[in-house]
């Protein structure tokens, strides 16, 4: 009996984590390029992969530099050390951007940001949509942990399972 509720703890635990949560991502304005610091696709070079919804922070570590996004439609202004700018991407698409003293669109200092919608029905995370997706599915559900609350709106009920259901058969 011990064992048994110990593992479902630690089953409802992994459960949780589950939930979607936007995350930070940082470039590194330097002298002369930008560069993606966090875990990303595109560590290290001056492009990166986010999802919908996730924020990109660019932290001065050179001065007199601008991020300024290729259509205009934002733009950090020139800065010098420390300063940070931060932009959350709400739409999927292509952004290109560059600093206005040291590049041009595509050119010198130029990165550019990929925003990707994330599959729904990738319940785990794992960046695919598969059985085990739907079988953390219905253990959440059952349990009626947070993460089961698959249309965000504070009840776990028939609608979250039919939305899920909805999400993992149209495939992403």
């Amino acid at each position: 009996m011990r064992m048994n509720r110990a593992c479902s703890i630690a089953l409802l635990a992994g459960i949780g984590a589950h939930v979607a949560v936007a995350d930070v991502i940082s470039i590194d304005v330097r002298n002369n390029f930008f560069q993606v610091i966090s875990a990303v696709p595109g560590q290290g070079t001056n492009g990166c992969t986010i999802n919908v919804g996730d924020t990109v922070t660019w932290t001065w570590l050179a001065s007199l530099h601008s991020v300024t996004v290729d259509d205009g439609s934002y733009d950090s202004g020139v800065h010098n050390t420390p300063f940070a700018f931060s932009h959350t991407f709400h739409s999927s698409g292509t952004y290109g951007y560059h600093c206005i003293v040291r590049g041009a669109p595509g050119q010198g200092m130029f990165g550019t940001v990929t925003v990707i919608v994330p599959c729904p029905a990738d319940f785990n995370g794992d960046g695919r949509a598969n059985s085990q997706d739907f079988f953390d599915f219905l253990t959440a559900f059952f349990a009626a942990a947070p993460a089961a609350d698959f249309n965000h709106d504070a009840v776990i009920n028939s609608q979250d399972f039919f939305d899920f259901l909805t999400a993992f058969f149209a495939g992403c």
